[in-house]
């Protein structure tokens, strides 16, 4: 550890650990396991906050792990720039320092060979594509409709389904509370195994095209129609997910969705109109 550490000192790399705890209970920790590298108190984190990295997978009742970030390192430049960022699959384990080292001096990250080195740099940057859309003209109540969820990942990444270990962010759509419409469970798609090489543990994931429709009921209610005599509600809601590659994790991510979905008429199973019964 201590030749690690003249590496980084020799090559002009400053290290630091940000903790969401004040600083007395920092000065106290370092003390006590003899860390020597600085520890940056952000009690309330808001830097964490900012940099978009906190732990949402922890509510204000999770005392006292609350407000800490999700397990990543971020290399920066002299110029204050992003060289590199290293988000983890499990939260008991880090990114190598070799590797944070290598990244600060402009050097290949790759673990084996050239051809890995491409692959790495290749997906260093999630590039997921959301798209949400109705599969209908129009919603009638007793005629559901799906809301459909297309998520487009990238070659070489993946994203999680359930079930989900500590730490790690499985794929979900969040259908807001609407008054006309009844949004039912999120059909989900089928996952595959994929295995941890450093841990072997067993995670399920999605991969390539991963569509997921959630069943929408048109419950009756009155809407106001607009200018043109349409009656158009607009559905909100979020989808999350955190795509990962064979490396390390991107930061999760949350998007929200607003999509306007035309009323019909409200039909009753079982009553004929006039029109349809007058000649039989």
């Amino acid at each position: 550890m201590q030749s690690l550490r003249s590496e980084f000192h020799a090559a002009g790399v400053s290290v630091f650990v940000v903790f969401p705890e004040p600083v007395e209970q920092l000065q106290s920790f370092a003390d006590q396991f003899d860390i020597a590298v600085p520890l940056l108190a952000d009690p309330d984190s808001r830097v964490i906050r900012e940099f978009g990295i906190l732990n949402t997978t922890l509510t204000p009742d999770d005392e006292p792990f609350y407000g800490i970030p999700y397990p990543g390192s971020y290399v920066v430049g002299t110029d204050g720039r992003v060289v590199a960022k290293y988000f983890e699959q499990n939260s008991l384990v880090r990114v190598d320092p070799n590797m944070l080292l290598r990244a600060a001096l402009g050097q290949s990250t790759s673990l084996d060979h050239a051809a890995i080195a491409d692959t790495t740099a290749a997906s260093q940057t999630e590039t997921v594509e959301l798209d949400v859309s109705f599969s209908g003209d129009y919603l009638r109540s007793f005629l559901p409709r799906d809301l459909v969820v297309t998520l487009r990942v990238p070659v070489g990444q993946h994203l999680y389904g359930p079930p989900v270990s500590d730490g790690l962010v499985v794929t979900s759509v969040e259908v807001d509370e609407n008054r006309h419409i009844a949004a039912q469970q999120a059909q989900l798609p089928a996952t595959h195994p994929m295995t941890l090489a450093g841990t072997g543990e067993t995670l399920h994931v999605y991969d390539g095209t991963v569509t997921i429709r959630v069943p929408l009921v048109y419950n009756g209610a009155p809407a106001k129609p607009d200018a043109q005599g349409d009656t158009t509600v607009e559905l909100t809601g979020t989808v999350r997910w955190q795509a990962c590659d064979d490396h390390a994790c991107f930061i999760p991510r949350t998007e929200t969705f607003a999509v306007a979905i035309a009323l019909g008429a409200p039909n009753v199973p079982g009553r004929l109109s006039r029109d349809s019964a007058g000649d039989s």
